[in-house]
């Protein structure tokens, strides 16, 4: 096991982590906030959204 052998693993590793944080960052910020999701629903009434958004 040489070093630069190591070096490439733990760098590949760090720019996974890095693509997995950004990625995730960036796909919550797309979806929007989850309780307009939920008031979407046919029978959500305006009292359980406001105790939702809460």
């Amino acid at each position: 096991m040489s070093a630069r052998w190591l070096t490439g693993k733990v760098g590949a590793a760090a720019m996974t982590l890095l693509f997995v944080i950004i990625f995730n960052f960036f796909l919550f910020r797309v979806m929007g906030d989850p309780t307009d999701q939920l008031a979407r629903m046919p029978r959500a009434t305006p009292e359980e959204i406001s105790k939702l958004q809460a």
